[in-house]
């Protein structure tokens, strides 16, 4: 029949449109390269003294976010992963959960994981945040879909950013010590 659309057409269409749409919303997702990093003069407290700190400060602020759901999935759990006092580094994986976004029936909450370095010598240490990756738990028809880490999308920048320099002003409170020049 001329100038009808059929069932198959329009479902053809409407496929089509879905298609081009998710390749829009995910081109327009970019991703970025994230870092943070301060040095923290403490005058005449020896190396030894600031990784005592340092361990008690990873203790008190690398919890695991609680599970806020049952089936709920934190797969990379906030932890240390070198612990070389010899050399003065410490290093761990840090992971927060973001606020839940919900959408029609579909509940999403973002996982950000990142990687974290100390660097302690006498009288100073040097700490680094990096490597930051999303995941999402995301819920949908009575079950938890894990989507795995990716990079850092744009939109999770700036509450990354936040966590990291609230964690740098919580070890500065523990250790003591004032900002230098980076």
């Amino acid at each position: 029949m001329k100038g009808k659309l059929t069932p198959h057409i329009v479902a053809a269409g409407t496929f089509i449109v879905f298609i081009v749409l998710g390749l829009a919303c995910a081109s327009s997702a970019k991703t970025v390269d994230l870092t943070y990093s301060e040095t923290v003069k403490v005058p005449g407290v020896p190396a030894a003294d600031l990784y005592t700190k340092v361990n008690l400060w990873f203790s008190d602020n690398f919890k695991d976010p609680e599970v806020p759901y049952p089936g709920f999935f934190i797969p990379e759990k906030s932890r240390i992963t070198v612990a070389d006092k010899n050399k003065g580094v410490i290093q761990a994986h840090y992971t927060f959960l973001t606020d839940e976004q919900k959408i029609s029936d579909i509940l999403q909450i973002i996982i950000i994981y990142s990687t974290v370095e100390i660097q302690i010598s006498d009288g100073q240490y040097r700490l680094f945040f990096s490597n930051p990756r999303t995941a999402a738990n995301t819920y949908h028809n009575g079950a938890w879909d894990y989507y795995k880490p990716t990079r850092l999308l744009n939109k999770n920048v700036a509450v990354t950013h936040k966590v990291w320099q609230d964690l740098a002003s919580a070890l500065r409170d523990t250790v003591g010590g004032t900002l230098a020049g980076n």
